[in-house]
């Protein structure tokens, strides 16, 4: 009953306040991180005015909608591997240097969480509609994978990111213990599933990597993993929050 609560407020109070993110850098990662491994905290930060202006203006001109209706939603500071973020046709000639910038997620709440991803420079001045199917963030992959290599868990050699989702969580980022109590505050973060070609792993994070917690493992590599680390083993009791439930 009081996850039924809480989850309807924090329905109510995320879609009024999805820019919010943009001012407050807090609201962009979970305010109790959960940390998995010794991997420094990576500093909050603010989305510069003038890309999120890009941004909104070129996904309201795709989408035929004003700018007034565009929300921010999760963003991430990256390095891409090109001069075009990452994103070139195969046909496209791409310069071959590392390019700082942002990647964005853009939204219009009516359409009840219809987003789309972005990829942009530092300033914004270039930007690309990423049509990948994944689009968790470099950066929180990178600490997915390092979390596992520094708990020894997988092989590193063929270890990768095989699929990701973005995910509104609760304080408990989807993962709690039978009798734990959640609050249903709206953490952005992602559900990413990484493999070693042998076994795999499903984690969850918050926005910036710096909370990630094991939500479940193949079988084949549960029992190597030691008490602290493994997953509960009953049904997932998280109150998981949709975008697609806001409207």
């Amino acid at each position: 009953m009081f996850r039924k609560l809480a989850t309807a407020a924090c329905a109510t109070l995320l879609i009024s306040c999805m820019d919010y993110s943009l001012d407050n850098p807090s609201a962009n990662h979970s305010p109790t991180p959960i940390p998995a491994s010794q991997l420094p905290e990576v500093e909050a930060i603010t989305l510069p005015e003038s890309v999120a202006a890009h941004v909104k203006a070129t996904y309201a001109d795709e989408q035929n909608i004003s700018v007034e209706q565009v929300n921010i939603l999760r963003f991430s500071r990256e390095i891409w591997s090109d001069g075009c973020l990452g994103l070139g046709d195969p046909a496209e000639l791409c310069l071959l240097t590392l390019t700082e910038g942002w990647q964005v997620e853009a939204v219009d709440p009516t359409t009840r969480g219809n987003s789309q991803f972005y990829r942009t420079d530092l300033t914004g001045g270039q930007i690309r509609l990423s049509k990948l199917e994944n689009n968790l963030p470099p950066s929180v992959g990178d600490r997915i994978l390092q979390t596992l290599r520094v708990k020894g868990m997988a092989q590193d050699n063929e270890l990768s990111i095989v699929s990701a989702e973005p995910q509104v969580w609760d304080s408990c980022l989807g993962v709690a213990d039978e009798d734990e109590i959640c609050a249903a505050i709206g953490i952005l973060g992602w559900k990413a599933t990484a493999t070693d070609t042998q076994s795999s792993w499903t984690y969850h994070t918050d926005g910036l990597g710096n909370a990630i917690v094991l939500h479940s493992a193949s079988e084949a590599l549960r029992g190597t993993i030691p008490p602290a680390l493994r997953p509960p083993d009953e049904t997932d009791h998280s109150s998981e929050i949709n975008v697609d439930d806001f409207s």
